[in-house]
């Protein structure tokens, strides 16, 4: 959909928040749980857990990442996948 000048005006306005929440989280943004993979434990499970190992590898991708001003609903879904991950 095309909405002309009202699109752009939005669109650039959505962008300045993107860029101020990065710009915030960089300074005062809030760190998830620090989590990492053990290779040599997913080596020996092997391709029997290929659901956990995904989630483990997602988990630890997530870890250590900080979130701005308006990323605290990423954040906790970020630190429940690291939790649930901690659990596998």
């Amino acid at each position: 959909m095309n909405f002309g000048p009202l699109g752009k005006g939005i669109g650039g306005g959505m962008k300045a928040l993107k860029l101020f929440s990065d710009l915030t989280g960089s300074v005062f943004g809030i760190k998830t749980q620090d989590f990492a993979k053990d290779m040599a434990t997913l080596e020996t499970v092997g391709g029997s857990y290929g659901g956990s190992s995904a989630l483990i590898a997602d988990a630890a991708n997530k870890a250590g990442k900080r979130y701005g001003l308006f990323g605290l609903g990423a954040k906790h879904r970020a630190n429940r996948l690291i939790d649930r991950a901690r659990i596998q």
